[in-house]
C-alpha cells in the first residue's frame, strides 16, 4: 500500500489466504464460467445443425476442416501482405493475389455454411475467423496504391468505383451472415469495401494496362525526402504537357537517387486498363 504522505512508508501485506486452493474450487463449484458456457453452446449449436451434415462427427469434421482452412488462409494472407511491404516482387503477382484474397475468404465462409464466421469478439470460440484474410490485403493494397501511382485524371474512376463498392458491400453482407445485425460493423463495411474497391482498381489498371506509354519532358525543380515510419521520395516536376501547373510525385529510390535539380526527366504517361491516366517518372 501506498500513503498519500510522500515520507510516510508504504506497507507491505503479506499473504492472509492460507486456503486459496479452497477458494478457487468453490469459485469453480459455485459461479458460473461465461465464457466456458458460451462455448458449450457454439458447440451444442455446431452438433445440432443439420445444415453441416447428417450425423454429429460429419458436423464435427466440418468444423476441422473449417478451423484448418482458416488458419491457411489466414497465414498466407499474413505473408503476402508482409512481402509486398517489404519486397514487392513480381509485383503483378502480388498485387493479384491479395486483390483475390477477400473474395476467397468470403467463399471460404460460404462453403463451410456457417462454420466460420467473419469476426468473433470472443478470443475462445468454437468458430475460426476469417477477417485477417479480408482485412489486411486490404490495408496493404491501400498502401501501395497511395505511395505508388500518379493519377492524371479521375473521370474515369467514379463508376467502375461505384459499381464495385456496392457489389462488393452486398456481397459481404449476404456472406457474413454473423456480421448482419450488427450495426458498428455494417457501417465500417461500408468504408472497408470503399478502401477495397478503390485499391483494387487503381492497381489492376496499372498492372493490365497494355496501352502504348507516351514520353513527355519536365524539368526536376526539387528533390524532397520525407521520413517517418518509413522514408517516402518526392520529386516536385514544372508544368508538362498534360499538367499545366508544378506538382509533387513521389517516385522510387533508385528514380530519386538517379536524378539532380534543373534536370529534365522523362515522365511516361499510360491510358491505364480501365480509362484512368497514369504515369511515373522514368
Amino acid at each position: 500500500m501506498y500513503p498519500k504522505d510522500s515520507g510516510v512508508k508504504k506497507i507491505s501485506i503479506g499473504e492472509m489466504m492460507e486456503r486459496k486452493e479452497d477458494l478457487k474450487k468453490w469459485i469453480r463449484q459455485s459461479l458460473t464460467d461465461l465464457d466456458a458456457a458460451d462455448y458449450q453452446e457454439e458447440m451444442n449449436n455446431v452438433l445440432h445443425d443439420k445444415v453441416l451434415g447428417d450425423t454429429e462427427e460429419q458436423r464435427l469434421l466440418l468444423l476441422q476442416r473449417a478451423k484448418k482452412a482458416t488458419m491457411f488462409l489466414n497465414g498466407i494472407a499474413i505473408a503476402l501482405s508482409v512481402w509486398c511491404m517489404l519486397y514487392p516482387r513480381p509485383y503483378e503477382i502480388l498485387v493479384t493475389s491479395l486483390i483475390m484474397l477477400p473474395l476467397i475468404s468470403l467463399g471460404f465462409l460460404h462453403y463451410f455454411r456457417g462454420t466460420i464466421k467473419f469476426y468473433v469478439q470472443r478470443q475462445k470460440s468454437v468458430y475460426p475467423r476469417i477477417a485477417t484474410a479480408f482485412l489486411f490485403p486490404l490495408f496493404v493494397l491501400t498502401i501501395k496504391v497511395a505511395m505508388g501511382y500518379n493519377i492524371l485524371n479521375w473521370d474515369g474512376f467514379w463508376f467502375p468505383f461505384s459499381c464495385l463498392s456496392i457489389v462488393f458491400y452486398l456481397l459481404t453482407l449476404y456472406v457474413a451472415k454473423d456480421i448482419r445485425h450488427k450495426i458498428s460493423w455494417v457501417l465500417a463495411l461500408v468504408i472497408m469495401c470503399s478502401i477495397y474497391s478503390y485499391a483494387a482498381i487503381i492497381s489492376l489498371n496499372s498492372v493490365l494496362d497494355n496501352s502504348a506509354p507516351y514520353v513527355y519532358k519536365a524539368q526536376l525543380i526539387q528533390k524532397r525526402v520525407s521520413s517517418g515510419r518509413s522514408t517516402t521520395y518526392y520529386f516536385t516536376l514544372s508544368p508538362w504537357a498534360l499538367k499545366k501547373e508544378e506538382s509533387e510525385i513521389r517516385v522510387r529510390k533508385g528514380v530519386f537517387d538517379r536524378h539532380q535539380n534543373n534536370e529534365d526527366v522523362e515522365v511516361i504517361t499510360r491510358f491505364g486498363r480501365f480509362g484512368i491516366p497514369w504515369f511515373f517518372v522514368q
